[in-house]
């Protein structure tokens, strides 16, 4: 699978693009059930060998699981879609060659408990250099909705460079200090499709305040030559960002 020029233009554009129907149905029920398997036993050692992220603000008794990371390196299923020659060459065609991976998550947002990102930049946490060098290929295991917490993007903001960002106080989020964006834009993918983002392009989701999973998989990938070592470039005092006139960040 091969991007067009005009999908190439429109990453360069908006700094991120859509395509759907990329993974295998058949895929993506593997994905899922390895996925639930862990996230339900958080006790286990895949789950802490993946550093399993439990919701900080659930309301129920039982523990509701969040994010899981560095799956590639762990289980061969994941390995497999990070290395899918159908995903590669489009990473290649964005970012040139030869690449490799950064580093990967899995996001779950449950029903009802999901909770929301912030907006940020990938490489505050990154600190790929140059920027360019880098991009995320976030896969819907679900069908991603405005009702269940779809992605946000705001578009061309991966012009702005790399922002100073700050921890928000008590969380894993960093946002950008003191720096006024523009507007984001909804972005609904289907089960299977992928969205890939430029490293710089500010990017958040809302809750997910539906009866649906919004599980995703995303894929950092870098060429192989750039940095990509955090280092300094964010503040650590909580800061407070805004999202265009009147729209603050419900932290």
């Amino acid at each position: 699978m091969c991007l067009t020029n005009t999908q190439i233009a429109e990453y360069q554009e908006r700094g991120y693009l859509v395509v759907e129907d990329v993974i295998p149905l058949g895929q993506l029920d593997d994905m899922c059930r390895c996925i639930d398997a862990i996230a339900s036993a958080p006790d286990s050692e895949d789950a802490k060998r993946m550093g399993l992220e439990l919701e900080p603000d659930a309301t129920g008794l039982e523990p509701v699981p969040r994010k899981l990371n560095q799956l590639a390196l762990i289980d061969p299923l994941f390995k497999q879609h990070a290395e899918m020659s159908e995903l590669l060459t489009m990473v290649v065609q964005l970012i040139g060659k030869p690449v490799r991976l950064h580093s990967d998550q899995a996001f779950l947002k449950p029903p009802h408990e999901g909770s929301a990102k912030p907006p940020h930049q990938d490489n505050a946490h990154f600190g790929i250099d140059p920027p360019e060098c880098g991009v995320t290929t976030w896969t819907a295991l679900d069908d991603a909705t405005v009702e269940n917490g779809c992605m946000q993007y705001i578009p061309g903001s991966h012009r702005l460079g790399n922002l100073p960002h700050g921890w928000i106080e008590g969380t894993t989020h960093l946002v950008p200090t003191d720096v006024e964006l523009g507007l984001p834009e909804h972005v609904p993918v289907r089960r299977g499709g992928v969205i890939f983002h430029h490293v710089l392009t500010f990017h958040m989701s809302a809750p997910n305040k539906s009866d649906t999973w919004r599980r995703a998989y995303a894929c950092h990938y870098i060429r192989t030559h750039a940095g990509g070592v955090r280092t300094t470039h964010f503040d650590e005092e909580p800061v407070r960002v805004k999202l265009g006139e009147g729209h603050p960040v419900n932290r």
